[in-house]
Protein backbone atom coordinates (compact mmCIF):
# COMPACT_ATOMS: atom_id res chain seq x y z
CA UNK A 1 0.00 0.00 0.00
CA UNK A 2 2.87 2.34 0.27
CA UNK A 3 3.89 2.21 -2.50
CA UNK A 4 0.66 3.17 -4.01
CA UNK A 5 0.42 6.00 -2.06
CA UNK A 6 3.65 6.94 -2.73
CA UNK A 7 3.18 7.05 -6.71
CA UNK A 8 0.10 8.89 -6.50
CA UNK A 9 2.26 11.68 -4.48
CA UNK A 10 4.53 11.39 -7.19
CA UNK A 11 1.67 12.14 -9.44
CA UNK A 12 1.96 8.50 -11.34
CA UNK A 13 -1.16 6.91 -9.84
CA UNK A 14 -2.19 3.78 -10.91
CA UNK A 15 -5.24 2.47 -12.12
CA UNK A 16 -6.72 -0.66 -11.01
CA UNK A 17 -6.00 -2.28 -14.35
CA UNK A 18 -2.34 -0.91 -14.18
CA UNK A 19 -2.38 -2.55 -10.29
CA UNK A 20 -3.72 -6.16 -11.51
CA UNK A 21 -1.21 -6.60 -14.10
CA UNK A 22 1.59 -5.27 -11.74
CA UNK A 23 0.49 -7.93 -9.18
CA UNK A 24 -0.38 -10.88 -11.78
CA UNK A 25 3.36 -10.20 -12.88
CA UNK A 26 5.15 -9.91 -9.25
CA UNK A 27 3.22 -13.58 -8.82
CA UNK A 28 4.32 -15.25 -11.71
CA UNK A 29 8.11 -13.48 -11.41
CA UNK A 30 8.74 -14.47 -8.38
CA UNK A 31 7.26 -17.76 -8.75
CA UNK A 32 3.44 -17.79 -6.25
CA UNK A 33 0.63 -19.74 -7.51
CA UNK A 34 -2.15 -17.63 -9.04
CA UNK A 35 -5.79 -18.94 -9.55
CA UNK A 36 -6.31 -20.41 -13.47
CA UNK A 37 -8.51 -17.01 -13.99
CA UNK A 38 -5.34 -14.60 -13.56
CA UNK A 39 -3.28 -16.62 -15.58
CA UNK A 40 -6.09 -16.35 -18.65
CA UNK A 41 -6.34 -12.69 -18.61
CA UNK A 42 -2.73 -12.00 -17.50
CA UNK A 43 -4.25 -9.76 -14.32
CA UNK A 44 -5.29 -10.00 -11.13
CA UNK A 45 -9.36 -10.94 -10.89
CA UNK A 46 -11.67 -8.36 -9.29
CA UNK A 47 -12.22 -10.47 -6.22
CA UNK A 48 -9.12 -10.14 -5.34
CA UNK A 49 -8.84 -6.16 -5.56
CA UNK A 50 -12.43 -5.68 -4.04
CA UNK A 51 -10.56 -7.59 -1.21
CA UNK A 52 -7.46 -5.50 -1.52
CA UNK A 53 -9.48 -2.23 -0.82
CA UNK A 54 -11.51 -3.58 2.02
CA UNK A 55 -8.47 -4.43 3.72
CA UNK A 56 -6.63 -0.89 2.89
CA UNK A 57 -9.06 1.23 4.46
CA UNK A 58 -6.86 4.41 3.24
CA UNK A 59 -7.10 3.88 -0.21
CA UNK A 60 -10.27 4.62 -2.67
CA UNK A 61 -10.43 5.07 -6.49
CA UNK A 62 -11.20 8.67 -7.53
CA UNK A 63 -10.87 10.52 -10.69
CA UNK A 64 -7.57 12.18 -10.91
CA UNK A 65 -6.48 15.99 -11.84
CA UNK A 66 -6.42 16.60 -15.76
CA UNK A 67 -2.70 15.86 -16.45
CA UNK A 68 -1.76 19.72 -16.81
CA UNK A 69 -3.17 21.04 -14.13
CA UNK A 70 -1.80 18.46 -11.90
CA UNK A 71 1.48 18.97 -13.60
CA UNK A 72 1.10 22.73 -13.16
CA UNK A 73 0.48 22.06 -9.34
CA UNK A 74 3.53 19.59 -8.86
CA UNK A 75 6.14 21.66 -10.49
CA UNK A 76 7.30 24.05 -8.20
CA UNK A 77 10.51 24.80 -6.63
CA UNK A 78 10.34 22.72 -3.19
CA UNK A 79 9.39 19.79 -5.59
CA UNK A 80 12.34 20.18 -7.91
CA UNK A 81 14.92 20.75 -4.90
CA UNK A 82 13.48 17.88 -3.08
CA UNK A 83 14.43 15.45 -6.30
CA UNK A 84 18.14 17.07 -6.43
CA UNK A 85 18.68 16.07 -3.01
CA UNK A 86 17.43 13.24 -3.36
CA UNK A 87 19.31 12.59 -6.68
CA UNK A 88 22.55 14.18 -5.40
CA UNK A 89 21.81 11.94 -2.23
CA UNK A 90 22.11 8.58 -3.81
CA UNK A 91 23.70 8.76 -7.57
CA UNK A 92 27.98 9.52 -7.42
CA UNK A 93 27.97 10.89 -10.97
CA UNK A 94 25.78 12.24 -13.42
CA UNK A 95 27.27 9.07 -15.80
CA UNK A 96 24.91 6.80 -13.66
CA UNK A 97 21.72 8.92 -15.21
CA UNK A 98 19.74 7.10 -18.55
CA UNK A 99 16.73 8.13 -20.33
CA UNK A 100 14.49 5.63 -22.58
CA UNK A 101 11.59 5.90 -24.52
CA UNK A 102 9.90 3.59 -26.80
CA UNK A 103 8.76 4.53 -30.75
CA UNK A 104 7.04 2.87 -32.93
CA UNK A 105 7.98 2.31 -36.81
CA UNK A 106 5.59 1.80 -39.43
CA UNK A 107 6.85 -0.50 -42.22
CA UNK A 108 5.58 1.57 -44.76
CA UNK A 109 7.11 4.96 -45.67
CA UNK A 110 4.85 7.93 -45.98
CA UNK A 111 5.48 9.10 -49.25
CA UNK A 112 6.94 12.86 -49.84
CA UNK A 113 5.49 15.58 -52.36
CA UNK A 114 5.50 14.78 -55.30
CA UNK A 115 4.99 16.94 -58.93
CA UNK A 116 1.49 16.88 -60.34
CA UNK A 117 -1.03 18.07 -62.58
CA UNK A 118 -3.06 21.29 -61.57
CA UNK A 119 -6.55 20.80 -61.19
CA UNK A 120 -6.63 17.61 -60.34
CA UNK A 121 -8.09 16.28 -56.56
CA UNK A 122 -5.96 13.10 -56.20
CA UNK A 123 -1.80 12.76 -56.59
CA UNK A 124 -0.50 9.19 -56.00
CA UNK A 125 2.82 7.46 -55.10
CA UNK A 126 3.41 3.72 -54.98
CA UNK A 127 4.04 2.00 -51.70
CA UNK A 128 4.40 -1.36 -50.98
CA UNK A 129 1.17 -1.69 -49.33
CA UNK A 130 -1.10 1.23 -47.82
CA UNK A 131 -1.04 0.51 -44.02
CA UNK A 132 2.02 -0.77 -42.31
CA UNK A 133 2.78 -3.01 -39.40
CA UNK A 134 4.16 -1.62 -36.64
CA UNK A 135 7.78 -1.89 -34.88
CA UNK A 136 8.17 -0.88 -31.96
CA UNK A 137 11.74 0.20 -30.34
CA UNK A 138 13.12 1.21 -27.03
CA UNK A 139 16.39 2.71 -26.92
CA UNK A 140 18.47 3.18 -23.67
CA UNK A 141 19.81 6.55 -24.53
CA UNK A 142 22.53 8.13 -23.29
CA UNK A 143 25.90 5.59 -23.53
CA UNK A 144 24.61 3.81 -26.35
CA UNK A 145 23.37 0.80 -24.36
CA UNK A 146 20.85 -0.56 -27.04
CA UNK A 147 18.39 -1.64 -26.36
CA UNK A 148 15.02 -3.79 -27.30
CA UNK A 149 13.10 -4.15 -30.97
CA UNK A 150 9.44 -5.50 -30.62
CA UNK A 151 8.92 -7.32 -33.91
CA UNK A 152 5.01 -7.57 -34.43
CA UNK A 153 5.80 -12.01 -34.31
CA UNK A 154 4.88 -14.60 -32.49
CA UNK A 155 8.48 -15.78 -32.00
CA UNK A 156 11.58 -14.30 -32.97
CA UNK A 157 13.52 -16.05 -35.67
CA UNK A 158 16.91 -15.87 -36.40
CA UNK A 159 16.41 -13.27 -39.58
CA UNK A 160 15.41 -10.68 -36.51
CA UNK A 161 19.11 -11.49 -34.43
CA UNK A 162 21.07 -9.57 -37.06
CA UNK A 163 20.11 -6.22 -34.93
CA UNK A 164 22.83 -3.32 -34.01
CA UNK A 165 25.48 -4.04 -31.33
CA UNK A 166 23.35 -4.03 -28.00
CA UNK A 167 20.18 -4.60 -29.22
CA UNK A 168 17.70 -7.98 -28.47
CA UNK A 169 14.63 -8.76 -30.68
CA UNK A 170 11.54 -9.60 -28.97
CA UNK A 171 8.21 -10.53 -30.40
CA UNK A 172 4.55 -9.54 -29.34
CA UNK A 173 1.81 -10.49 -31.96
CA UNK A 174 0.58 -6.49 -32.17
CA UNK A 175 4.47 -5.29 -32.63
CA UNK A 176 3.63 -3.01 -29.53
CA UNK A 177 5.60 -3.49 -25.98
CA UNK A 178 3.83 -5.02 -23.13
CA UNK A 179 4.60 -6.58 -19.44
CA UNK A 180 6.47 -9.90 -20.22
CA UNK A 181 8.35 -7.53 -22.94
CA UNK A 182 9.16 -4.55 -20.88
CA UNK A 183 11.00 -7.04 -17.84
CA UNK A 184 12.98 -8.69 -20.21
CA UNK A 185 14.22 -5.17 -21.36
CA UNK A 186 15.01 -4.29 -18.08
CA UNK A 187 17.40 -6.93 -17.27
CA UNK A 188 19.21 -6.59 -20.58
CA UNK A 189 19.25 -3.11 -19.47
CA UNK A 190 20.91 -4.52 -16.21
CA UNK A 191 23.33 -6.99 -17.83
CA UNK A 192 24.77 -3.65 -19.24
CA UNK A 193 24.76 -1.13 -17.05
CA UNK A 194 25.61 -3.86 -13.90
CA UNK A 195 23.93 -1.58 -11.47
CA UNK A 196 24.19 -2.80 -7.82
CA UNK A 197 22.15 -1.34 -4.44
CA UNK A 198 26.37 0.21 -4.15
CA UNK A 199 26.64 1.56 -7.59
CA UNK A 200 23.01 2.46 -7.99
CA UNK A 201 22.07 4.11 -11.56
CA UNK A 202 18.38 6.34 -12.14
CA UNK A 203 16.80 5.02 -15.66
CA UNK A 204 13.89 8.03 -17.03
CA UNK A 205 10.61 6.53 -18.01
CA UNK A 206 7.73 8.06 -19.90
CA UNK A 207 4.66 7.80 -17.88
CA UNK A 208 2.33 5.68 -20.92
CA UNK A 209 1.45 2.57 -22.06
CA UNK A 210 1.23 0.42 -24.81
CA UNK A 211 -0.95 -2.46 -23.36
Amino acid sequence: MGGLLNWNTKKHGLTPQKLKLLVYSYAVFNGIPVPPIWVRNKRAGKDWFNSFLKRNKRLSIRKPEATCQARAAALNRAIMNKFYDQWLSNMKSTNSVFNTDETNNTTVVQPGKIIAQKGTHQAYQMSSQERGVNLTMLPFREKLFGGVFVFPRKKVSEKMKHLPEGFIALAHSSGWMNVENFLIALKHFHSQVKSTKENPILLFLNNHSTL
